[in-house]
């Protein structure tokens, strides 16, 4: 009986692994594999990207879990329009999320004149 369940599991994971060649290989062909870069580089590179504005320009949150970072992202987006600068997930599951106020203060800024 136990080696039925560890040939059954073999073939699930070949499947498992054929599937991910499968879409591997589709996503190569339609767009090419992309280069690897050191994680060093690619922060290097996301913080030179990231237009520095004022901090009070910026609100951050820490969310318990990934699940209450997409609820408060997602309502905060729909009602007032701020965009994700920033999402990091810490090792202990927390979220961290910045949001751009910006354009918010633009448009108080436009309906202020």
């Amino acid at each position: 009986m136990k080696q039925e369940w560890k040939e059954a599991d073999r073939e699930r994971v070949r499947a498992e692994q054929a599937e991910h060649l499968t879409r591997r290989a589709a996503l190569i062909e339609a767009h090419g594999k992309p280069k690897h870069l050191a994680a060093s580089d690619a922060i290097a590179l996301a913080r030179a990207t990231i237009d520095s504005p004022d901090p009070a320009q910026l609100h951050a949150s820490l969310y318990r879990d990934a699940a209450q970072a997409d609820a408060w992202m997602s309502s905060t987006a729909e009602h007032y329009g701020h965009s994700v600068l920033f999402r990091a997930t810490l090792p202990d599951g927390q979220v961290i999320g910045v949001y751009d106020l910006r354009p918010a203060l633009a448009r108080a800024a436009e309906e202020a004149t």
